[in-house]
């Protein structure tokens, strides 16, 4: 409703007017919406109403960088910079401006995406972005916590953290894709194992399923040569043998058969993702070693 935005709008403007006129001096504020290489930036300088308004725009290297903050230590007052939470983008440049001893404030984009103020009322460019994060913090300042940078051994434990949770995403994505995979060419043969993770980082019906790509890798042996060929392979992968165990999958294979041809095709393409998949369970093994 129009009028209900009106009215919204004119009581948060009282409100930064009384907080403003309070204070007793001009406030500086400055606004960054930060992407990637660069930001724009907005500067509001002055008292409500009088606000005057700058914008530029910056990469963000020392020397584009150092002409923002040759601009800022020029003004008089106090001057707090604010930017949007934007995942990572922005935690360099707010490090940077925190320590040459700026007040900075990181800000939840879903306030920035509430605020409405009425001169930027429907406007959705990068400068008007900037000029909405520096009119929001013109007015709350004082009801926002100053950003402060994590202790670093925090910051890389939680980033070691999210890179283990990616790769855990990936792995079960590929571990499913290769479950898919054996439907077609060797049905049931990653349920013929239940050993856990070796130690040299993978799970023993991954690498059978490499070795044996294919159910008529088994059933088209005898059961002499088969047993002789998994004995080898568990010799080199460092798996417990049985005979029994070795006859159990002999006469699993002989029951079941495969949709897809035993070719080149199929040997390159189950072995190409076996060994991905061999590859991220390892590296998922490492990361919770760190």
């Amino acid at each position: 409703d129009v009028r209900v935005y009106q009215i919204e709008s004119i009581m948060i403007k009282l409100l930064a007017t009384k907080i403003l006129l309070e204070r007793g001096f001009p406030l500086n504020a400055v606004g960054l919406d930060v992407s990637k290489r660069r930001s724009n930036v907005c500067i509001l300088t002055g008292k409500e109403p009088s606000f005057s308004s700058e914008k530029m725009t910056i990469f963000h290297n020392k020397e584009s960088v150092g002409l923002l903050v040759k601009k800022l230590k020029s003004l008089s007052g106090p001057v707090k910079i604010a930017m949007e939470s934007t995942g990572s983008y922005h935690i360099n440049l707010c490090n940077y401006l925190y320590n040459l001893g700026f007040k900075v404030y990181v800000i939840p984009p879903k306030l920035i995406h509430d605020y409405h103020p009425a001169n930027l009322r429907n406007q959705k460019t990068d400068p008007a972005d900037s000029e909405k994060i520096a009119d929001f913090i013109s007015m709350f300042s004082d009801r926002l916590r100053e950003y402060s940078p994590e202790e670093n051994l925090r910051y890389q434990l939680k980033l070691a953290n999210r890179n283990r949770q990616t790769t855990t995403r990936v792995r079960v994505t590929l571990e499913n894709s290769v479950k898919a995979l054996t439907e077609k060419v060797f049905p049931g043969v990653d349920e013929l194992f239940n050993s856990p993770v070796s130690s040299n980082g993978t799970l023993k019906w991954i690498d059978f399923f490499h070795d044996f790509w294919h159910v008529d890798c088994v059933s088209n042996l005898s059961e002499e040569a088969f047993n002789k060929r998994y004995k080898k392979f568990c010799s080199r992968h460092h798996y417990q043998y049985t005979l029994f165990s070795s006859s159990n999958i002999y006469s699993f294979a002989q029951n079941h058969w495969a949709s897809m041809p035993k070719d080149s095709v199929t040997k390159k393409l189950v072995q190409n993702q076996t060994k991905k998949l061999k590859e991220l369970i390892k590296h998922e093994k490492e990361e919770l070693d760190f």
